[in-house]
């Protein structure tokens, strides 16, 4: 078993703090009533929710028609809805001057403060009936055509994503950083007839020509015949000409040529709402779908009741559009409760690090909503810059995910490092490494998370890490994270690190190699370079000995210049593994196995097919 108590190391100041109580009262029903409802009447509980949170065209026959066990995922059957109208015309009618977005712009250096635009509902309304109207008229799109959204972060990015869900089609927002190859995949996988796009997107000190990865994309499935676009809507931005293409179409005069109104489709509930494509660590796209109702109803829920969420409040995800987070927690949750939710363009650290809490004082957030890999940067940055801003408007701090599973409940007591409760109708249950359950649950059909859990004796649960990031090193259970924060933090040399499990047997793993990206270049003199790299693995092998012992040293270190990254901004594990099973553990062949370390250097590659120089250090 997993020893807790090591792999999941709280700091002391963290432990030691007084207990936390939200300040705010929530106006939801008591918990604990809500979670019994929802696992011991969940057709009653479930079939209340949907009618308090959605409106329906045609209320529902089946609330659930879910078998698990045979892969049956079916809500709300034979009901009838329109996503766009339950995110927009239910408010405008109402409240249209209500502020639906604030569009916080990407910042420059020379800019002392952000700027941001307000957009209310009434005016959102008109940019996505505009936008349908479009898609149908000039682009021909119907009920169930997919269509690409390669977009910054921005309200026509959402209208166009709400226009899609207007008139029946399926959206597939990419992330804006995707260059050409992956691009070219998830056009292919998705059989996109229009991909709406801009010339260009600004992500920090950084201009992203998305028009022009979208032409390159289309020249090259042309070639083979495999290309299914027949427009390109391009957002001009100003004072950039469009290109000279026959299919492309200038977005925005588009939608000044079109009605300002377009009839809501009828849409069942399981019909498609949006794909999403994996991040591009596997070689091949892997797309999930996500259909209409029940996806709605929990982003609203979450958005509710995890958040306490009132109207009036300015609610802060920072997630690109392109990820699930900001699909769930930008876009359809917020504006299906009729809130106001920010849509950040740009970073955590550009032109600072405090651009966040800039951001908090000026718009006054009260919801802030971000990702585990900003808080490293920022911690790693200057975490303490926050002192310099006015943030008292905060309630809570989230890191982001898609949906919650757990989560603490608002007026909750909460614990340093724990998820807390179960979400209403979910019955977690926790296995040991034989698939036993050790507290029984009468559930039929499971969902593997992939998870590493703890369950305290208040029956809080604690996530201790991903099932992928533990190995088995010479029988011991290693946890990587751990493992990868402490090496970069002991050495000023190294930007970041990965530790990787080799696998020996197909049912075990035995060795492990790591994978450090150096901050600077190495040095050129011999000396200065053989030092260079005893420093690096000195750091790496205190480091490693301190948090988990000898036996989980490395049989070799890879030094690179410059990392391979996933898009959601970690070091692509499987990349190096993939060579480091097929090109570097050969070589220790030719090494003496009583040898500790191996290091190999490659500083001139971020993905090198083979290593041009090794060097062994005594």
């Amino acid at each position: 078993m997993v020893d807790i108590n090591f792999i999941y190391r709280i700091p002391n100041l963290v432990i030691n703090s007084p207990p936390l109580h939200m300040d705010s009262k929530s106006d939801t029903v008591d918990y604990e009533a809500m979670y019994d409802e929802s696992i011991k009447n969940p057709t009653e509980f479930w079939s209340r929710q949907a009618k308090k949170f959605l409106k329906w065209i045609k209320i529902f026959d089946e609330v659930d028609g879910c078998r698990l066990e045979e892969g049956v995922i079916s809500w709300f059957t034979g009901g009838q809805l329109n996503v766009s109208y339950n995110c927009l015309d239910r408010h405008a009618v109402k409240n249209g001057e209500r502020t639906a977005l604030i569009w916080e712009n990407n910042r420059t250096k020379e800019q002392i403060n952000g700027i941001h635009e307000c957009i209310s509902y009434r005016k959102l309304l008109e940019m996505t009936c505009q936008i349908a109207n479009v898609l149908r008229t000039n682009c021909g799109i119907k009920k169930g055509d997919r269509i690409v959204i390669y977009m910054p972060t921005c309200p026509l990015a959402v209208a166009a994503m709400l226009a899609c869900a207007r008139i029946g089609a399926v959206h597939c927002v990419l992330y804006s950083v995707l260059g050409v190859r992956d691009i070219m995949k998830r056009i292919k996988s998705s059989e996109a007839k229009v991909v709406v796009t801009a010339q260009k997107a600004f992500v920090g000190d950084k201009c992203l020509h998305l028009r022009s990865n979208i032409d390159k994309t289309l020249k090259l499935l042309e070639k083979t015949n495999e290309n299914s676009v027949n427009h390109v809507l391009v957002w001009k931005m100003n004072d950039c000409d469009i290109g000279d293409t026959l299919r492309d179409t200038d977005l925005e005069t588009a939608m000044k040529a079109a009605p300002t109104y377009c009839e809501p489709v009828a849409m069942e509930s399981e019909d498609p709402l949006f794909i999403m494509y994996t991040s591009g660590t596997t070689d091949e796209p892997t797309g999930i779908l996500h259909t209409q109702a029940g996806y709605l109803l929990c982003a609203a829920m979450t958005h509710k009741y995890v958040f306490d969420y009132k109207i009036g409040e300015v609610f802060a995800c920072v997630a690109d559009l392109g990820w699930i987070a900001a699909h769930t927690s930008v876009v359809y949750g917020p504006l299906c409760n009729g809130g106001t939710t920010v849509l950040f363009q740009g970073t955590a650290t550009y032109p600072d690090s405090g651009r966040y809490w800039e951001m908090v004082e000026r718009l006054k957030v009260n919801h802030f909503y971000t990702s585990p890999a900003a808080i490293k940067k920022l911690m790693k940055d200057n975490l303490n810059c926050v002192n310099d801003y006015n943030v008292s408007s905060l309630k809570t701090i989230a890191l982001e995910l898609g949906g919650f599973a757990l989560s603490p409940w608002p007026g909750s007591k909460l614990k340093p490092g724990v998820c807390a409760k179960p979400f209403l109708g979910v019955e977690p249950i926790i296995v040991n490494e034989k698939g036993e359950i050790l507290q029984e649950s009468g559930v039929q059909g499971k969902y593997f998370t992939g998870d590493w859990a703890y369950r305290d004796m208040d029956g809080d649960y604690q996530i201790v890490g991903r099932k992928d990031d533990i190995v088995r090193i010479k029988g011991v259970w290693i946890q990587i994270p751990e493992i990868e924060s402490s090496i970069v933090g002991k050495s000023n040399n190294i930007e970041n690190a990965s530790y990787i499990g080799l696998s020996s047997e197909p049912s075990a793993t035995t060795d492990a190699c790591v994978v450090v990206e150096v901050r600077k270049s190495v040095p050129e003199s011999q000396q200065k370079c053989k030092k260079f790299y005893r420093d690096i693995l000195e750091s790496v092998k205190s480091s490693i000995i301190n948090i988990a012992g000898e036996h989980a040293l490395p049989r070799f270190v890879l030094v690179v210049r410059e990392s391979v990254y996933t898009w959601s901004n970690k070091m692509c594990r499987s990349i190096y593994r993939d060579m480091a099973e097929g090109f570097f553990k050969p070589l220790l062949k030719h090494v003496d196995p009583s040898e500790n370390i191996v290091l190999l250097d490659y500083t001139t590659s971020p993905l090198p097919p083979v290593a041009n120089k090794w060097e062994h250090l005594q």
